[in-house]
């Protein structure tokens, strides 16, 4: 993941702002929350608490807003 947001730093799409380690660090922070909610869920035989069409919005959402 780290070198896909420095190729998007080196090319543009992503802000330069942030250095690429604390991008990669949150990204895979907000994935590890995201499943550890749907894997607690699941073993309190609840439902889950959003769906993947959710999560993949929530990471298209972050990866605009790196956008410069």
């Amino acid at each position: 993941m780290l070198g896909l947001i420095e190729r998007g730093q080196k090319d543009g799409s992503f802000s330069r702002a942030l250095r690429p380690q604390a991008i990669t660090s949150a990204l895979v922070g907000a994935a590890e929350g995201m499943m550890r909610d749907r894997l607690l869920a699941a073993q309190q035989n609840q439902p889950s608490p959003f769906s993947e069409a959710q999560i993949r919005a929530v990471f298209g959402a972050l990866i605009s807003g790196l956008g410069p």
